[in-house]
């Protein structure tokens, strides 16, 4: 039916052609209602979609002007994004959406800034991580980003993020970008050529973790003389971690770099070279093959060597140690159908137990404390970890160590082993996680070097060791950690191997322009679909205090002494242990009795 006249006199209102409206029906009025309704709605809010993300307007940036380069005029872009005074609030991040790529949208001290959504390391959405101080904490496994560049400020990680200029035109943010960037995942650090003319000689001593993470910051810093990157291992470097979490894995698969990329970056890769002495004085080392190699600068990154058991037949061909992948890849294949006894209750055993238990015949791990994990992780934890073990099928003999392995006939497999309890234990696999000890015996203790009474040797925060042009990282380095008062620590950490290497690299690249170690250790575990994360370093622990389940691996644990925190674990509550270990750095984390 027609609308009944509406009840307003335009006549009133002072528009410039009064009549113009007067001459209008209730059809008209509807429809421009309507419209303005329309314009308001998509002009003055910020529209999001069904599952609240902000929709993106994309547009070709006009020039070079815009921080891109002209010459990629098709490929530049620009998204206005919302609101800058309301879209978000300050050290917080959201995910917004360009041409069918998910970009992060982060503000922190008070600017805006825009990278790749995924973390490089093994994709974790970073929007659920820690904006904190101008850097992006990852939320799984604590690699660390500058939001301003996408550098890596922490690892575990290889590359780097994408990052993308960010300006507010009107009071509106506005990401500009080139399309193959929003694309890719990742970004490679930049690398400087070697020159010729640059006889300088750099050797890195242990092609693993810290060793890549050395070689690769030498060139990203510009150092431009010859890398030597030895390792004793038939591999090239590759992700440690994987061989207790994913035993089959191949060391193809979980290398950290392709073949060509040393050749590209004139890294000279030299792997099953075993250094048999190093003289840190004369500046040389020499090789198994007899060959003796001077340098200018070495970095040492030999890592540890697993412990051995002083009883008998430990040497017997069906006892593992966990170190290299044809150990790991061993271990899995035999454990089918199998009986395998573990010797360690800590991160490798227990990781070992939880890799291999579904197609084992039966899985018993044998420890020395009354719960797994008790030194590091304390009792309590320790308790709810050993019980998601034996809901799985593993059971434990604890409080107990391995008197001897016992066997059949001399040279023979193992087929039991004598436990102190009196326990014995029959088996077809025995694999032994008993630490490791610094591996540091080629080293000779010249030009001012000793050894720490753990075989370790001390460093500062740049990784320097009291012999000029010597480098120790990882494993085997002792060094003043800032968040207990600079004492000393030795941490067996993937992610601080990495970390340490890079200050090394970045330190004979730069001098004393290079980094310093101002990082917070930062590990995790997984077993069985659950994760636990570690923040910090808490050696020695007087102090807990619980927040959350821990029998349902739902929890934050907060450990320390003196009233002061040194470390947080956590169960179920990843952004929590990235958040302390951004408190602890920054040295804003509360006392105990704050808490």
């Amino acid at each position: 039916p027609p609308l009944p006249p509406l009840p307003l006199s335009l006549t009133s209102f002072p528009f410039p052609d009064r009549t113009m409206f007067e001459s209008f029906g209730p059809t008209e009025f509807v429809v421009i209602g309507v419209g303005l309704f329309l314009l308001v709605s998509f002009f003055g809010k910020k529209q999001k979609t069904a599952n609240g993300e902000p929709v993106v307007r994309a547009a070709r940036a006009s020039s070079a002007s815009r921080g891109l380069d002209a010459d990629d005029a098709d490929e530049m872009i620009e998204a206005v994004i919302g609101d800058a005074a309301t879209l978000l609030e300050n050290e917080s991040a959201c995910e917004v959406t360009i041409e069918g790529n998910r970009i992060l949208l982060a503000k922190s001290k008070g600017e805006y800034f825009a990278t790749s959504a995924k973390c490089p390391h093994l994709g974790a959405p970073l929007v659920k991580g820690v904006v904190s101080d101008g850097r992006v904490k990852c939320p799984w496994h604590g690699a660390c980003f500058d939001l301003g560049s996408g550098d890596i400020e922490d690892f575990p990680c290889s590359d780097g993020l994408h990052s993308f200029p960010v300006k507010v035109e009107d009071r509106q943010v506005v990401i500009q970008a080139r399309r193959s960037d929003l694309a890719g995942k990742k970004r490679v650090p930049s690398m400087v050529p070697a020159q010729r003319r640059n006889k300088d000689v750099t050797v890195i001593v242990g092609a693993g973790p810290g060793g890549q993470a050395a070689a690769e910051s030498l060139r990203h810093f510009g150092y431009t003389g010859t890398i030597l990157l030895i390792g004793a291992e038939p591999d090239r470097p590759y992700d440690r971690t994987k061989l207790s979490k994913a035993m089959s894995s191949a060391p193809e698969r979980i290398a950290l770099r392709a073949p060509e990329f040393y050749v590209e970056n004139a890294i000279e890769l030299m792997t099953s070279h075993e250094v048999t002495s190093l003289d840190p004085e004369a500046k040389t080392l020499e090789l198994a093959t007899g060959k003796t190699i001077s340098f200018d600068n070495v970095v040492i990154a030999t890592g540890g060597t697993p412990r051995s058991l002083p009883i008998p037949n430990f040497a017997s061909p069906n006892v593992y140690q966990l170190r290299v992948p044809a150990e790991a890849n061993a271990i899995y294949e035999q454990a089918k159908g199998a009986r395998v006894v573990i010797v360690g209750s800590s991160f490798i055993g227990m990781e070992a137990a939880a890799a291999v238990v579904a197609r084992a015949k039966s899985v018993t791990v044998i420890g020395m404390e009354k719960q797994p994990f008790e030194r590091v992780l304390g009792p309590q934890v320790g308790a709810a970890m050993r019980k998601l073990h034996e809901s799985k099928g593993v059971d434990f003999h604890m409080e107990a160590v391995v008197k001897e392995f016992q066997v059949e006939s001399e040279g023979g497999p193992v087929v039991r082993a004598l436990l102190s309890t009196g326990a014995v234990l029959e088996g077809d696999l025995f694999v032994v996680g008993a630490g490791v000890v610094p591996t540091t015996g080629f080293i000779k203790e010249t030009g001012g070097i000793k050894k720490e009474r753990d075989q370790s040797i001390m460093v500062d925060t740049r990784m320097r060791t009291a012999a000029p042009g010597v480098y120790v990282v990882g494993d085997i380095a002792r060094f003043p950690y800032h968040a207990v008062g600079f004492d000393t620590i030795r941490v067996e950490h993937y992610g601080t191997a990495q970390q340490q290497g890079h200050i090394a690299g970045s330190n004979i690249a730069q001098g004393d322009k290079g980094l310093v170690y101002e990082n917070v250790p930062f590990f995790w575990t997984q077993v069985f679909g659950k994760s636990i994360r570690y923040a910090g370093h808490a050696f020695m622990f007087t102090d807990t205090h619980v927040v959350g389940n821990v029998d349902g691996l739902d929890f934050m644990v907060v450990y320390g002494k003196e009233g002061r925190v040194d470390a947080v674990v956590t169960a179920g509550r990843d952004p929590q242990a990235a958040a302390a270990a951004e408190l602890l750095r920054r040295g804003l984390m509360p006392k105990f009795d704050e808490l």
